[in-house]
């Protein structure tokens, strides 16, 4: 006995159940879906397919996504696909550009306006040795001890 060549998988009953719920670009991913499978099934099962469209565009709410499944329907009725074809260049350019308008970096000012900024408070430190060093005493005992030596001798830090 061969398998029945109109039988439709019992997800896209299920799809079609919860079709309704899905707008714009979600409601484009499902309709790819229904594509995916219309490949694999016969063609002697696309008009319980576009049935099932149909009857998903009946209980649809929102204009707009009536009218899509609605042409998703008669598309497959007529041997067509159920999604709009997917161009992933387009799709990845428009995510380029919103990408960058989201991410751009924003231009430098070189003077703010305003009064200049506060200079950062004196903050000591670490050496890498075993102790914290203050910049300001550690420059101070270099200098100290430079004061009285040749230059050729002085001690660069």
């Amino acid at each position: 006995m061969s398998p029945d060549p109109t039988a439709i998988p019992v997800v896209l009953f299920d799809l079609a159940d919860v079709l309704p719920q899905f707008q714009g670009a979600d409601l484009e991913s499902q309709l790819q879906t229904y594509d995916i499978f219309l490949e694999m099934l016969s063609p002697l099962a696309r008009p319980g397919v576009a049935a099932l469209l149909h009857s998903a565009a009946g209980n649809t709410h929102d204009d707009a996504s009536r009218a899509r499944i609605a042409i998703a329907a008669r598309s497959v009725a007529d041997g067509g696909r159920a999604a709009a074809p997917y161009d992933h260049r387009a799709a990845m350019q428009a995510y380029r550009a919103q990408y960058a308008a989201n991410f751009a970096p924003k231009p430098e000012v070189e003077n703010p306006p305003g009064p200049p900024s506060p200079a950062p408070p004196h903050v000591p430190r670490y050496s890498g040795g075993s102790r914290i060093v203050d910049e300001r005493a550690y420059q101070t005992a270099i200098r100290k001890a430079n004061a009285h030596k040749d230059p050729a001798h002085l001690v660069v830090c």
